[in-house]
């Protein structure tokens, strides 16, 4: 939580996973599960705010809370009491002691039963939650009788949250550590902010898009600490920040600066010079590069007090000693202090003292005051050798500072229009688009359309994007500048594939894919095997791959395209296994090599051949990694997909909350590209999501957008992406809108048929099989399901075969055929079930009832320890009040281990209990 400056209101962003699991946490405590969770995490990583945040949303559930002070960490049962003040009931006599200063006898154990009774009082409302933040300060007393009393409560429905500082962590008493380890309770460890939050506090604070280059820079800067992420936005206009380049670092918070500053002031003169010297040379370096800058002849004793001040810390850096600042904001402060004059001759002095040319270069660049065209142009050929490379990032930046440096308005803007080209090639949409302008103002000509068109097209704006690069291969020579109109064919294709229009994107990536022959630039092979796709015409794509290896560990630079080609060629053909081997090599290759795109998009297709073959942890695994890079790089043109294809099995999962936040994801992004694959994708994922919920109408109205669209585009096309007839068809089904199933139905069949697609031709089968079953027509109905059920033994698709299954047992069930189609439903079972398909397990469990089949019932359950101590008190003839004060357990314990009694035993009074007792001759004796 922190306070956004321009509004003064609290601002929360972030921490869904924490969130969520505190959340999972209440459910299980409102339904008689008490729950621990021991919430861990450096000052200032924002402990207090998730609890307040979480608090805030839970509704109905009754707060009582306590805070350790430092100052009063020796007063016993200090945080008890300020539990029992928060809870405002009244107080028993047992109460009262709780709350009692001058009893003597106030031990952990009387308290802790005292404790027992108020959350047994308070629970009467509702859910309780028991809150002690800052616990590292929290009296010891307190804390063993707040552990005495949970763990004495077993079917309470108390949370116990408590919040300490991770390096504190173990000063608690070791049964509270236990307890969090154990089956009731969990340990959430707060790091430092996600990229994707962190652009979101910013962005809150700021009220403004933070690159994610800038993003990454203060991720770093900050220790991803939200407490030093709002002192530096608050401090600091964001503009300011976003100049910083590689040469200067980011400013530290003023309070921060303050306390570094000082701690230099107190130390020796050649220690300063040393500490000042290792600012200039960077976060680390050796330390006798540093004192032969600082110029000094006791570089040990300089250290030693150095790190007494705690401004330095030694690392090992081989066979010369590393010394390092111990994070950047120290440095930071240290750097910025250091007036322009000398700064600048040490930056000059240090490029003379290194050995690498690439630094010696960042020295002279941080050094120079004005325009300078040998820098300028030693620094463009260095990024272009970085670009060459994949060190995109870094080619980035060199190229953007040799635009500054440049005086001529020529070089200024050819090397600014390829700073931006890295920018988009590297994944930087953000940082790119705040160079707009600076693009716009360029002479004209075919590379700056090229490159406005690619910062349309990659903000979301097809139209404009297609406008401009028509332009620039208008304006282009194909001949002088054949690399150019590649790149320009290539983007033409990928946004007529991304309008769903195969065919005509099909000659713009052939030509895209001839003017790469010979030239540096990897050929866009995925462009290319799109289009084939979008016009089911895989085969024939699958052969122009062929020069590629069979198997390919560690792809080249060159093979990265291709490979994630041929494996959205081999999804599109059915081949899984294949599609799974190649694309999981893509994503690692394009961290290495570029092109960024592939980054995400690698792991977004290795999610999608995953779903299909039931390793749905990988997927979810794998497509929320790609949507969280693709926010995060702020690639709006292809969110819609990321976030679709992280959807589906978590739909299919049951996993509804998780589910849905991408479902409406993809439509938000959707609404904002508004091409037609980001239109499919969305309705895809909510269609996905309804039939999960078995809500048919839902599925049906997610589906409108598509199916009002004409018959034959690539979206029909079988192995693609976007599976929705099937869908469609049978949400009709089940709706008895049969007429319209059937038209909805007999594209994809004839299309699949066309294609010889077999997993098409299984999913065409199940449907066709229900609408011939609803139908009455039976002969029809099994010849459909046997021949899908034949078709679906040589594929490896769980899920598509668990499907079938299960609609092939309901048909059985319901024609008749009792035992066979009990066995299919039991195989779909045990086949959803290994998925984790909760709703679909479900499903087949009420066909299984419904039939009779739920199982025989075995012998009854032992009782446990707790229930016989519980059994003997009550035999006794003891109120379920004083069996709780008996065993110093709370009363809703007693109820539900009575609860579990009665059912073990078939019994359903006290009455009864005690007569099944003597008649069965039990001996509670022997526990």
């Amino acid at each position: 939580m922190t306070t956004d400056v321009h509004s003064g209101r609290a601002v929360f962003v972030g921490r869904r996973e924490e969130l969520r699991l505190l959340r999972a946490r209440l459910e299980e405590v409102r339904a008689g599960e008490p729950r621990v969770v021991l919430v861990e995490g450096a000052a200032g990583i924002g402990k207090t705010a998730l609890l307040q945040r979480f608090l805030a949303e839970a509704g109905d559930i009754r707060v009582v809370g306590a805070s350790g002070e430092e100052e009063e960490h020796q007063l016993p049962y200090g945080v008890v009491e300020q539990l029992v003040r928060s809870s405002r009931v009244p107080r028993t006599d047992q109460r009262a002691a709780l709350g009692a200063t001058t009893i003597p006898s106030r031990r952990a154990v009387a308290i802790g039963a005292g404790l027992i009774e108020l959350l047994d009082a308070l629970q009467e409302q509702g859910p309780v939650c028991v809150v002690v933040d800052d616990a590292q300060w929290a009296d010891r007393p307190s804390l063993v009788a707040l552990l005495f009393a949970m763990r004495r409560l077993q079917a309470d429905r108390v949370l116990t949250l408590i919040a300490v500082r991770e390096d504190r962590a173990f000063d608690l008493p070791a049964g509270l550590l236990k307890l969090a380890d154990g089956e009731r309770g969990s340990t959430l460890r707060l790091r430092g902010l996600p990229l994707t939050e962190l652009r979101e506090l910013a962005a809150a604070i700021t009220e403004n898009v933070v690159p994610v280059s800038l993003a990454e820079q203060l991720r770093e800067h900050t220790g991803a600490s939200p407490l030093h992420l709002r002192a530096l936005l608050e401090e600091y206009p964001l503009e300011r920040l976003r100049r910083a380049n590689g040469d200067t670092p980011l400013p530290a918070p003023r309070s921060v600066g303050a306390q570094v500053l000082t701690r230099v002031a107190a130390c020796p003169p050649q220690a300063q010079r040393l500490v000042v010297a290792a600012a200039i040379l960077g976060q680390q370096c050796a330390l006798i590069l540093a004192q032969r800058l600082a110029g000094i002849d006791d570089p040990l004793g300089a250290l030693e007090a150095a790190m007494s001040a705690g401004l330095l810390r030694t690392q090992d850096a081989g066979r010369d000693h590393g010394i390092a600042f111990p994070d950047p904001m120290t440095r930071s402060a240290v750097y910025n202090d250091i007036g322009p004059a000398r700064r600048a001759a040490l930056h000059l002095r240090a490029a003379e003292l290194v050995n690498r040319p690439d630094v010696a270069l960042h020295h002279r660049s941080a050094a120079a005051l004005g325009e300078d065209e040998p820098l300028a142009s030693d620094l463009a050929a260095h990024a272009r050798r970085q670009a060459a490379r994949g060190e995109l990032a870094g080619a980035a930046a060199a190229m953007l500072r040799a635009s500054d440096l440049s005086p001529a308005r020529a070089q200024r803007e050819r090397r600014l229009l390829e700073g931006v080209d890295h920018l988009l090639v590297g994944g930087d949409v953000n940082r790119a688009a705040t160079l707009t302008d600076d693009v716009r103002r360029c002479a004209d000509g075919p590379y700056r359309r090229y490159v406005l068109g690619r910062l349309a097209f990659r903000g979301g704006r097809p139209a404009e994007a297609r406008e401009l690069l028509l332009g620039a291969w208008d304006a282009c020579d194909r001949i002088r500048e054949r690399e150019l109109a590649g790149r320009i064919a290539a983007e033409l294709a990928l946004g007529l594939i991304r309008q769903a229009r195969g065919d005509e994107a099909l000659p713009w990536a052939r030509r895209a894919v001839s003017a790469a022959e010979g030239t540096v630039t990897p050929a866009p092979w995925a462009h290319l095997a799109y289009a084939l796709v979008h016009s089911g015409e895989v085969p024939r794509g699958l052969a122009e791959l062929a020069f590629l290896p069979a198997e390919v560990i560690e792809p080249t630079a060159e093979q990265v395209q291709g490979l994630y080609a041929r494996g959205l060629l081999r999804l599109a053909g059915d081949d899984l296994p294949g599609a799974r081997a190649d694309l999981a090599v893509v994503e690692p290759a394009a961290r290495r090599w570029g092109p960024f795109a592939f980054v995400f998009a690698g792991l977004c297709l290795l999610a999608e051949v995953e779903y299909r073959l039931g390793c749905w942890d990988d997927a979810v695994t794998h497509a929320e990694a790609a949507a969280t890079i693709g926010e995060d790089a702020g690639q709006v043109w292809m969110l819609g997909w990321l976030h679709s294809a992280a959807a589906a099995p978590l739909a299919g999962r049951g996993e509804w909350e998780r589910a849905r936040e991408h479902v409406e994801a993809a439509a938000r992004h959707a609404r904002a590209v508004q091409d037609d694959a980001s239109v499919a994708d969305a309705a895809l994922a909510a269609a996905r999501l309804a039939a999960a919920r078995d809500d048919h109408e839902a599925v049906v109205e997610a589906l409108q957008p598509l199916a009002r669209r004409p018959r034959g585009e690539a979206l029909d096309e079988p192995g693609g992406l976007w599976p929705w007839r099937e869908l469609h068809a049978d949400a009709l089904i089940r709706l008895d809108r049969l007429e319209e199933a059937e038209l909805v139905l007999v594209p994809l069949e004839e299309l699949a048929t066309l294609r010889g697609h077999g997993g098409t031709l299984v999913s065409a089968a199940r449907v066709r099989g229900n609408l011939e079953a609803a139908r009455k027509r039976a002969d029809l109905a099994d010849a459909a399901f046997r021949a899908g059920m034949e078709r679906s033994e040589t594929r490896c698709a769980p899920f598509d075969r668990a499907r079938l299954e299960a609609a092939y047992g309901r048909y059985l069930r319901r024609a008749g055929k009792r035992g066979t189609g009990l066995a299919v439903l039991k195989s779909a079972r045990d086949r959803f079930e290994r998925l984790g398909a909760r709703p679909y397990v479900e499903c087949c469990d009420r066909e299984l009832i419904g039939a009779g089949s739920s199982g025989g019932h075995g012998q009854r359950p032992a009782l446990t320890r707790h229930e016989v101590a519980v059994v003997r008190l009550v035999t006794q003839g003891l109120t379920n009040h004083a069996v709780a004060e008996q065993l110093v357990v709370s009363l809703n314990t007693v109820e539900y281990h009575l609860k579990n009694i009665y059912r073990k035993l078939g019994v359903a009074s006290r009455t009864q209990l005690v007569a099944h007792l003597a008649k069965e001759e039990i001996d509670l004796e022997g526990g």
